[in-house]
């Protein structure tokens, strides 16, 4: 088992540190090699045991807090919102209302997941003008989705340039956002996407784009109702059925 540890090892920081002395379990002999890909990761590096060390990418994004122009990033709330205004979204409701024979009020769209599957498809139904919707998520506000819950990487792997789930507005992609929110020079220098940096950006798009999203909501089954779909929710141990002409089921990868 060690033996094939020190193999793992020994690749891993060939691969991805190749000026680095690798031996054994030594990954990192110093943080130069590091900091010349992600230059604001420079100086937090830390010792967890002997020949190893990782980058404290909390205490990297708890450094960017400090460079936050807060009248920058209203500017840009603003923006967006005049962006939305411009391009006539979302659209105003076009579905007629519909309820089952008891007089139930029936969901035209009913999203499973608020991660950044759940926002794009909400997002896409609301400026299509599919408004009576509604996002149900399990998860507490912003522990959304694998980043600050079972991810491994404490980064993105995608490239920092991949617009996000901006639904083809300028103003609604990552790197709008961030720019506003620490600067063009920080964004010059961000190498990968902080876990955390990105479930805030995430966050904001909930926010900004007024999803109707309720934490806290698990599924705990989908059943055939006639022409809907029965969802069984339980919210806090209550457990409350709703219908729905449509289940997307944004869920990610673990289901």
């Amino acid at each position: 088992m060690q033996r094939n540890f020190e193999i793992r090892a020994r690749a891993l920081g060939s691969r991805l540190m190749p000026d680095a002395a690798v031996n054994g379990v030594e990954l990192c002999d110093s943080t130069t090699n590091l900091a010349r890909h992600d230059p604001e990761a420079s100086g937090t590096f830390q010792r967890v045991s002997e020949g190893v060390r990782t980058v404290d990418h909390e205490a990297a994004h708890l450094s960017k807090i400090d460079r936050i122009d807060p009248a920058a990033f209203a500017l840009h709330e603003r923006a967006v919102a005049r962006d939305l205004e411009i391009l006539g979204v979302p659209a105003a409701n076009w579905p007629a209302s519909i309820e089952d024979a008891t007089g139930q009020p029936v969901l035209d769209v009913l999203v499973v997941g608020a991660g950044m599957n759940g926002i794009a498809a909400a997002g896409s139904l609301m400026f299509k003008g599919i408004r009576n919707i509604a996002v149900v998520e399990r998860s507490r506000p912003g522990q959304e989705g694998p980043w600050l819950t079972f991810a491994r990487m404490d980064t993105l792997r995608s490239p920092k340039t991949l617009t996000g789930p901006a639904l083809g507005v300028p103003s609604l992609t990552f790197r709008a956002w961030y720019e506003a929110k620490y600067g063009l020079d920080d964004w010059e220098a961000l190498y990968k996407i902080h876990n955390r940096t990105w479930v805030e950006y995430l966050s904001w798009l909930q926010k900004v784009l007024a999803l109707p999203v309720s934490h806290g909501v698990a599924v705990e089954a989908l059943e055939p109702a006639g022409s809907f779909i029965q969802a069984v929710l339980n919210e806090g141990g209550a457990r409350r059925k709703i219908l729905a002409r449509r289940v997307i089921l944004a869920t990610g990868r673990a289901g």
